[in-house]
């Protein structure tokens, strides 16, 4: 690559030109368009996330600002009443469709979860993204309170979204939740917040495995009970049914597992219906689903998910879907990286100052040791 080429170059290189211009065919995003184009709307756009950007005023004057480099990988002079024009006409389907088109091309770049699963490994949850509501009227909430929900589904595999949707913040978290479909063989971890015996049933119905916690208020029938590996932390490991009117809902097998961490002495109960699965395995693998709270923690605190540079829904969701292709490509870059050369955050401020290549950068000597000591979230 260029010596010259500048981190934000590399990102937007890793954008296909045969996808990004066959989606701007279909969506039909350039006609009539002589300089905002989809093109320098989304390097304008990509540059306002990774620069963390309040306002449309500073991004124009941030972008009045570019060096030679720069405007070389796209970057163009962006007026605030064309960028905020831009926003309205170029609709958000494009974007959505735009980052599962690089998911699906991005192949098996990311490496597989370490479970010895028969498939794929998912976390499902949501996070609420607060709004203005005398802004943004379309997100009410509560009589003053104004916001919405992405619920989204993570592959373990890297840690990427594979899925994501945008909905009001009144609609329930299950409402969405029932809408996500697996594949025979995957295994999902979810919270209480989803639990659903109906939906249970129809996850036994299609072979996936999930693991998620026990209500306090429902009731468990044991047939079984099962040898326990205290010294593991197992308590119990009961097969059998759920009672009342779930176990109505779900007539299938189940499994309760109680296990005690060794470090905060808290006992914790999980249902699963894998009957199979070793008890210690079942508790590591809820144990993982604290990773889609860690991608919803980076996300907000690395990305402009919080703020917004339009009030109309569009211009919103254009924004959230561009700040999931960010997160992405920054991730792909991060694995093609060498090992431990750079962290996200410092690619992030890299962006910002319109600095040097990675390979520049490594050449240079300056390995960045990660502050991550899961090693999971980068």
């Amino acid at each position: 690559m260029a010596q010259g080429t500048t981190v934000l170059g590399q990102l937007l290189a890793l954008v296909p030109s045969g996808l990004f211009d066959k989606l701007a065919t279909q969506y039909k995003v350039n006609k009539g368009v002589r300089k905002m184009t989809a093109r320098a709307h989304f390097a304008v756009m990509l540059f306002a996330q990774l620069a963390e950007l309040p306002s449309l005023r500073k991004l124009e004057t941030a972008t009045s600002a570019l060096t030679p480099t720069q405007r070389r990988y796209g970057l163009i002079q962006a007026c605030r009443s064309t960028l905020a024009e831009a926003n309205l006409r170029i609709p958000w389907q494009f974007y959505r469709d735009l980052f599962h088109g690089l998911l699906a091309m991005s192949g098996d770049t990311f490496p597989r979860h370490t479970f010895d699963l028969a498939g794929k490994l998912f976390s499902l949850d949501s996070t609420a993204v607060p709004l203005c509501l005398s802004l943004c009227r379309w997100a009410e909430y509560r009589t003053r309170k104004g916001g919405m929900k992405l619920p989204t589904l993570l592959d373990h595999d890297g840690y990427i979204p594979s899925v994501i949707r945008v909905t009001p913040a009144k609609v329930h978290d299950m409402v969405e939740g029932r809408k996500f479909r697996l594949n025979p063989g995957d295994a999902l971890l979810f919270d209480r917040g989803y639990f659903d015996s109906a939906c249970f049933h129809r996850l036994c119905k299609q072979g996936v495995f999930f693991v998620t916690r026990i209500k306090a208020n429902i009731t468990f029938e044991w047939t079984e009970r099962r040898k326990c590996d205290r010294k593991a932390g197992i308590r119990i490991d009961w097969i059998g049914t759920l009672g009342g009117s779930s176990g109505e809902a779900c007539t299938a097998t189940l499994r309760l597992v109680r296990y005690r961490d060794p470090e905060t002495g808290k006992e914790l109960e999980f249902l699963t219906n894998s009957l199979e699965v070793n008890a210690k395995v079942v508790a590591d693998l809820y144990r993982k689903r604290w990773q889609i709270e860690q991608f919803f923690k980076w996300v907000k605190q690395n990305l402009k998910i919080k703020t917004y540079l339009g009030t109309d829904l569009n211009a919103v969701l254009v924004q959230v879907w561009i700040a999931m292709i960010a997160y992405l490509l920054v991730k792909l870059m991060h694995q093609t990286a060498p090992p431990g050369a750079i962290s996200a955050q410092r690619l992030l401020t890299f962006v910002a100052l319109g600095s040097c290549s990675i390979s520049q950068y490594v050449k240079r000597g300056k390995t960045f040791k990660e502050q991550n000591e899961n090693g999971v979230i980068i």
